[in-house]
């Protein structure tokens, strides 16, 4: 796997992250429901609280985006520095 690839899978993540953070948008819209009552109070905090959580995990896949992109950065400039033979080291004594 090449920075080219780690690169095309953090752009995957990232989409990821934005349907959760869409998901999370939806959940907000829920609790403006008109209408009151201990049952709507209790929906109302299950409803932010999951909302909470989902809001949670984008920003987990942001950071696995971040983490990613510094991955294929290192990949490309491993990638540009080739190692030299001698410092492969011996096996089997060849």
């Amino acid at each position: 796997m090449d920075g080219g690839h780690v690169r095309a899978l953090a752009r995957a993540v990232h989409d990821l992250a934005e349907g959760v953070r869409g998901a999370g948008d939806r959940l907000a819209t829920a609790t403006s429901v008109g209408w009151t009552s201990p049952a709507a109070d209790e929906f109302r905090g299950r409803v932010r609280d999951e909302r909470r959580r989902v809001t949670g995990a984008a920003g987990l896949l942001d950071e696995a985006v971040v983490a990613l992109l510094r991955h294929a950065a290192l990949l490309d400039a491993s990638a540009a520095r080739p190692v030299p033979l001698t410092a492969v080291p011996r096996v089997g004594g060849w």
